[in-house]
């Protein structure tokens, strides 16, 4: 009786060790964080929600990689309310968080340029799928990435497909009031000016489209170009139409998405604007993705998706560099801001990734399309891409 008790608590022992050693093994998974700034709780601008669609199915993928080398990797969401004020307060609580050693974000531009300067007092990078403003990476921060083209090609692009394909003169332009907005005016003017495409007015505006209809009326330019997203653009697109007036109207890709497409619904049909990326269809790579996609959330990808899936894969594979050179240890955050700078990333959906010394995107793409009767955005010209650095 004795030997059988003791054989028995011999096996109760061996049973708790094991059981101990599992739960250590199930533990001995480091976490690492890769933070998602965008506006997550606005209903009038979903580009954001969308492109972390995107980043959660790069993470699923990518959860085996990180899994054997011992880390468990995570996507938290942390929400700007497209304020820059906010935008500084979330990054505040990023790098606050240890687990964190990297961000997917910002969207919107004014907000990148206000959380990147508080993210770069503790080394931590980011890569935005959608900021496009110039002043993004020319403040000299080694935080900052982007994997879409600046404004400067958007609306440089825009004045030379207006007049060298549609053959304008003239152009009214009228902003959202935003930082990205503004930012898109500076460039479209200045390019305007060096075609000799006339630009007739400039308005700044969220509401009341009175005296923008009035101009149009009075001072008749070939083209109305919108800088601005997709809350405003869809009532001042159906402000136009309302008013029967005989305008192309151009954008960028504030307004590549189907919010703006499906809320104008038939005045959308024959708008043009500039993209950062394509349709999803239109990348050879993007088959598995979309059917993934359409599988997991019920519903066809848009080009925000794509960026989001995109911009997480490279932040992962900058994580997965410095990891390997920290002999498979966790890196510090300076190690994967340095990485993120040297970062090769091949065979995403849009292509590869390579950044130049300021963070721009090294062969980065650009698109004009125009909405047909399906409300779907098909592409009209491919525009070439020049940086001003290596």
């Amino acid at each position: 009786m004795q030997s059988t008790s003791v054989s028995g608590r011999r096996r109760s022992l061996a049973v708790l060790l094991s059981f101990a050693l599992l739960s250590f093994a199930r533990g001995a998974e480091v976490p690492i964080t890769i933070a998602m700034l965008f506006p997550a709780t606005d209903p009038g601008y979903l580009t954001g929600v969308e492109a972390r669609e995107g980043a959660s199915l790069a993470l699923e993928e990518l959860k085996p990689t990180f899994k054997r080398l011992g880390f468990e990797l995570r996507l938290e969401t942390f929400d700007d309310k497209r304020s820059p004020d906010e935008g500084r307060k979330q990054a505040q609580r990023i790098l606050e968080d240890p687990s964190i050693l990297a961000v997917v974000g910002a969207m919107n531009s004014s907000v990148t340029l206000a959380a990147s300067e508080v993210l770069a007092t503790g080394n931590v990078g980011m890569v935005s799928p959608k900021s496009t403003n110039p002043l993004v990476t020319e403040r000299g921060l080694l935080n900052v990435n982007r994997i879409v083209a600046r404004d400067d090609a958007q609306a440089g692009g825009a004045v030379d497909f207006l007049v060298d394909q549609l053959d304008l003169k003239s152009a009214l332009v009228m902003t959202d009031t935003s930082t990205y907005g503004k930012g898109l005016f500076n460039q479209f003017k200045a390019a305007a000016d060096s075609r000799g495409l006339k630009v007739t007015g400039y308005y700044n505006e969220k509401t009341d489209f009175t005296r923008v209809i009035a101009d149009i009326q009075q001072d008749k330019p070939n083209v109305v170009y919108y800088a601005g997203t997709s809350d405003v653009g869809v009532p001042f697109l159906k402000a136009i139409r309302a008013a029967k007036l005989d305008v192309v109207f151009m954008g960028a890709d504030g307004i590549d998405n189907d919010q703006f497409r499906q809320g104008a619904g038939k005045d959308a049909v024959g708008v043009y604007h500039t993209g950062i990326a394509a349709p999803p269809a239109a990348y050879p790579r993007a088959n598995t993705f979309i059917a993934r996609f359409k599988k997991t959330f019920g519903k066809n990808p848009d080009v925000n998706q794509v960026l989001g899936y995109d911009a997480f894969r490279v932040v992962a594979q900058a994580i997965v560099d410095a990891v390997r050179r920290n002999g498979n240890l966790k890196p510090s955050r300076e190690a994967v801001e340095k990485a993120l700078r040297q970062v090769t990333v091949r065979n995403l959906i849009t292509g590869e990734v390579k950044f130049n010394s300021a963070g721009d995107r090294i062969n980065a793409s650009m698109f004009v399309l125009k909405v047909g009767e399906d409300l779907v955005s098909r592409v009209s010209a491919s525009l070439v891409v020049k940086l001003s650095k290596k």
